[in-house]
């Protein structure tokens, strides 16, 4: 699976050192990454809230804002109404939003004539970020939107030893791989996507860190009606001696 073009990624957002061979298992399927002319970051808030804004995290000089478009019959304003991370913080010390930070000079390497905006959904939001995009996209074709989440966080600094039963490999495996499946659906469900992440979150471990980032990424990939590949995944005991307390990492590609 080598690609010419893709619409969209879904990568972990952990450092390079244990999740930058997952992300260049993603990146490497497109055999033209110069040809990439935008790309739309959509990022994990790890402080998320219930209001309906949109966190900007970065955005490039020269990375095009749509402008409003009038009608005899009506305006549609195609700006997309984002706050500041001070804002979303309402002025409290805080530390920045590493889910952008830790990725932005791979994606700057690997697509270096790409325009980036960075953006993260809060939990208010229904559908105004995910309609930007589709028509960004629309408007501009060489445009690569991507999503982030980690997977399964496990083990004693996260607080929930046991929660994987006696056999944690297996039951991790288990969870995610009915996740993956639901993402990489030839016609996926986002109230299914959506029940089963809250179900996790229930029962413990939760299947990611990144949800809200995953259910805007899939908005966008059903609404360009795109099918997605895994690539990769793989877990940061691949790194560390202790395997009983890890990180999950998956990529995904779709076009």
């Amino acid at each position: 699976l080598t690609l010419l073009y893709m619409n969209a990624l879904f990568i972990p957002h952990a450092g390079r050192p244990y999740a930058g061979e997952c992300r260049l298992s993603a990146f490497s399927q497109l055999k033209k990454p110069a040809s990439v002319k935008y790309i739309i970051y959509i990022a994990t808030l790890h402080h998320i809230n219930d209001t309906d804004t949109i966190v900007e995290l970065y955005r490039d000089k020269g990375f095009p804002e749509m402008r409003s478009k009038k009608t005899k019959k009506k305006t549609t304003t195609t700006k997309l109404q984002t706050i500041t991370e001070d804002a979303h913080h309402e002025g409290k010390s805080y530390t920045p939003e590493h889910s952008f930070e830790w990725v932005r000079e791979e994606l700057q390497e690997h697509f270096p004539n790409a325009k980036i905006l960075a953006v993260a959904p809060n939990g208010g939001v229904k559908s105004r970020l995910s309609r930007w995009i589709g028509a960004f996209v629309k408007r501009h074709r060489q445009t690569l939107v991507i999503g982030t989440t980690d997977l399964i966080h496990y083990g004693e600094r996260f607080g929930n030893i046991g929660s994987l039963g006696p056999d944690i490999q297996r039951s991790k495996e288990q969870i995610e791989q009915e996740f993956i499946s639901l993402l990489t659906a030839k016609q996926p469900s986002i109230p299914k996507i959506q029940a089963f992440i809250q179900k996790q979150q229930r029962r413990k471990p939760a299947i990611a860190c990144g949800s809200k980032a995953v259910i805007e990424l899939m908005k966008v990939v059903k609404a360009l009606r795109l099918s997605g590949v895994l690539v990769d995944s793989y877990d940061s005991s691949r790194y560390e001696t202790n395997k009983d307390s890890f990180v999950s990492y998956a990529s995904i590609v779709f076009s």
